[in-house]
């Protein structure tokens, strides 16, 4: 789960290892950004730092390059709506 997103990086909290310099790779739905439907943003980066916060990990990203796709949109009923 995110703790803190920002345009150069992110922060969260994970059970996974991770290590300073690790290259990462991950994807961001955001679901009210455009009224036509949830857009996927697939991001790719650097770890730049790990910490123990209780039983999780903190992780710091930069966030090197991105790119956006938009999603089927789903209507109440799960079902995929056509456009």
């Amino acid at each position: 789960m995110p703790r803190d997103f920002r345009s150069p990086g992110i922060s969260f909290e994970t059970d996974r290892s991770f290590f300073p310099g690790q290259p990462i790779e991950f994807n961001i739905t955001l679901e009210h950004a455009d009224p036509e439907g949830p857009i996927q943003v697939t991001c790719r980066g650097e770890i730049i730092e790990v910490e123990e916060i209780g039983q999780k990990i903190g992780v710091a990203s930069a966030i090197d390059s991105y790119t956006f796709q938009e999603l089927p949109s789903v209507g109440p009923d799960g079902k995929r709506r056509t456009q």
